[in-house]
């Protein structure tokens, strides 16, 4: 800009005190900082030094997912989930709807009617890293609703909640799945979709109470 005294208006607000020190920076920040960007801190207050933005925590987005990152990387470099935050797809009318960090940008010039608009890939320019070998997955075109009142997501692993009794089932993981249909390229029409579920078990006596605590199977 030429005339800075406008710039005010282009400046990003990052959910915490911008004006404070890196030393003075703390949990209670920490926790502004991750509930403007939708979501929450899960480390512990009293486990966060004043100070340190160096040093790993926890933090949990709108889906639920739980992830690990400096509070550095959150607050100074825009970092977020490694999940709902990866390039594809580009449904940004549904991140913003979620997250005021982002809304602030998206909504300069969209309206909040757009909702469920999502953006195909360019072929040309978005491609590249598949020239070498095509990967014909879907992952980036679908979305899972999971249950997770019975079920809780951590360290990219949906652990069920309760113990399971001798042939008892759990409740389904997945409650639905949706297609990105404006996202979906034409080599996959009248194609089948296959979802593969990789499952583990653990035995429940002489071990932790909940599957989060677990170790595998005792000797004992």
């Amino acid at each position: 800009l030429k005339d800075e005294s406008k710039a005010g208006r282009y400046t990003l607000n990052h959910g915490y005190d911008e004006s404070k020190p890196d030393s003075e920076l703390g949990a209670a920040d920490f926790a502004q900082a991750a509930e403007f960007r939708g979501g929450s801190l899960v480390t512990p207050a009293s486990e966060i030094k004043k100070g340190d933005l160096h040093t790993k925590l926890q933090w949990k987005c709108h889906c639920g997912h739980v992830f690990e990152s400096t509070p550095f990387t959150i607050l100074k470099a825009g970092f977020w989930c490694p999940e709902c935050c990866e390039a594809l797809p580009w449904a940004f009318d549904k991140a913003a709807a979620h997250v005021p960090f982002y809304a602030q940008v998206w909504y300069d010039t969209h309206s909040k009617a757009e909702e469920n608009n999502v953006y195909p890939y360019d072929e040309h320019e978005d491609d590249e890293e598949r020239k070498d070998g095509q990967d014909d997955s879907a992952d980036h075109l679908v979305n899972y609703d999971y249950n997770e009142t019975d079920f809780t997501y951590q360290d990219g692993y949906w652990y069920y909640n309760s113990v399971l009794a001798p042939d008892e089932v759990t409740p389904n993981l997945i409650t639905t799945v949706s297609f990105n249909l404006g996202l979906t390229p034409n080599q996959f029409n009248g194609g089948t979709f296959n979802l593969k579920i990789d499952a583990q078990a653990v035995q429940s006596e002489h071990n932790a109470e909940t599957a989060l605590e677990s170790v595998g199977w005792p000797q004992n």
